[in-house]
């Protein structure tokens, strides 16, 4: 029985059916969050399918589009995504939030930007329900490649989204693409990753920043060199000392590998590095030797890169004056000047002049 019949067109009347409708509405997100929970695939006919995506994007009731949308999300039909998508721009909040739980319940990954997007909704019950459904379907390793793309857009609040969910992809895959956030522009995305990495143990923090090397983008490179001497990773030492060898990265990958070499030095034995210098077959083996004479920095490891100076290789000899700048020693003023004179060694002569500048410059 309808017990609002019952009663006259009063104010009394009027006060109890708007606070019926109020209820509805208002419960409305508690059984959308019911919703949530693990239910059984429905099975739907050809005919029954278009009438549900007929009544989600068109349907009068905005209760008859909900239900709409949390019946295509239970389908897994592949063909539910379109309209779905359609419903995240309903004029009703709650029918955006259903779209969202149902993209959630079909797992496909192509919805992970498209949802993304949504986290500017105007309701907090929207955005809410679109970060449960992002976690719902950015659990494996397949969603990588739709984060990845999330984390280079230019809205922050996007990027930061993507880092959250990047730590939680099953088996770690996701950790090489967050240190790319380290040098995300926005505080926030570059806490979470710093977040991400300090929650590592000191192994696979190190193996990670060491991948981090082979990044193309030259400052998730420095960020990576910085933190790889914040670990005192010994591991670092031989692709850093490469960087200095070829000298074809960008200045600031270049000066922070000098640094962060120098916070490992105490691992460099001069013993170890004159020998590899003398009895390494590959000239590129003998060039990082002597750059890393320069690092340690004892007497020995001068003389030793003095010596080197008059190698047969121009290519080594060049490498030992660079190694020079690093010792900050007088001493080797004139020898350098001495090689200015040789036409011998023209073609390092700009390394030369650089050296000695630096060392002119120090005393």
């Amino acid at each position: 029985m309808n017990i609002l019949k019952l009663l006259p067109w009063t104010g009394t009347r009027f006060i109890l059916s708007s606070l019926f409708i109020f209820l509805g509405v208002l419960l409305l997100p508690a059984w959308l969050n019911w919703s949530h929970a693990d239910q059984k695939s429905l099975t739907v006919t050809e005919s029954e399918f278009t009438s549900l995506k007929t009544n989600l994007l068109s349907g009068e009731s905005f209760k008859l589009r909900i239900r709409c949308a949390m019946m295509l999300g239970r389908t897994g039909d592949k063909r539910a995504y379109q309209p779905l998508l359609g419903a995240l721009n309903d004029e009703h909040y709650t029918v955006r939030g259903a779209a969202a739980i149902a993209l959630g319940n079909l797992h496909n990954y192509a919805a992970i930007m498209p949802l993304m997007d949504q986290l500017h909704d105007v309701e907090p019950y929207v955005i809410k329900e679109v970060e449960k459904a992002l976690e719902n379907i950015a659990k494996n390793r397949a969603a990588l490649p739709y984060l990845k793309e999330a984390l280079n857009n230019p809205d922050a609040q996007i990027r930061l989204k993507a880092a959250l969910l990047l730590e939680n992809i099953e088996d770690n895959v996701g950790l090489e693409t967050i240190v790319e956030a380290l040098s995300d522009s926005d505080d926030k995305v570059r806490a979470v990753a710093s977040e991400v990495i300090r929650g590592l143990n000191p192994i696979q923090a190190g193996e990670l920043l060491l991948k981090a090397l082979n990044n193309p983008k030259h400052d998730v490179k420095v960020e990576a060199i910085k933190r790889l001497g914040k670990l005192k990773e010994e591991k670092a030492i031989k692709p850093l000392v490469a960087i200095l060898e070829n000298s074809v990265e960008s200045k600031e990958v270049f000066e922070e590998s000098q640094k962060t070499l120098n916070l490992l030095k105490g691992y460099l034995r001069f013993d170890n590095l004159l020998n590899a210098y003398r009895n390494e077959k590959d000239k590129h083996q003998k060039a990082q030797a002597i750059l890393l004479m320069g690092i340690e920095g004892s007497k020995k490891s001068y003389h030793a890169l003095v010596a080197a100076l008059n190698d047969r290789d121009i290519y080594l000899r060049g490498r030992a004056a660079m190694a020079l700048r690093q010792l900050n020693d007088s001493q080797a003023i004139p020898i350098l000047d001495r090689m200015l004179g040789d036409p011998a060694n023209r073609r390092i002569y700009p390394i030369i002049q650089s050296t000695l500048k630096i060392l002119k410059l120090g005393h």
